[in-house]
């Protein structure tokens, strides 16, 4: 496995569901990761669970309020001594009915 200290990422819907298994793979892939979800005693439980806090930074958010979105990529942007570097998984629909991810392209489609 690389290690990849040097990234950081924020998952969304990071208390449970595909969230938190999104979150759990960054981290066995030795990313950072800011979990947010609207739900901060769920989120704080999580966060306790997972037992890493050097690499995990818990945010209680709402992302329908761009103002908590805005706040919570700063705190994320501290919390990884400035140096977040930004990546996107783009989506786009797909043209099989596969659920699974796969290149087109040089991106990953999901469907």
């Amino acid at each position: 496995m690389a290690v990849a200290m040097d990234r950081t990422a924020l998952v969304t819907g990071a208390a449970r569901g595909i969230g938190l298994a999104v979150a759990k793979r960054f981290l066995a892939e030795g990313w950072r990761v800011a979990l947010l979800d609207i739900d901060g005693q769920v989120l704080e439980s999580v966060a306790e669970e997972i037992g890493r806090p050097e690499e995990i930074l818990a945010l209680s958010a709402d992302v329908s309020d761009p103002q908590a979105v805005a706040s919570a990529v700063q705190q994320t942007r501290l919390g990884s001594g400035g140096s977040m570097r930004w990546s996107t998984m783009p989506v786009s629909p797909c043209s099989s009915r596969s659920s699974r991810p796969r290149s087109r392209n040089g991106r990953v489609c999901w469907r």
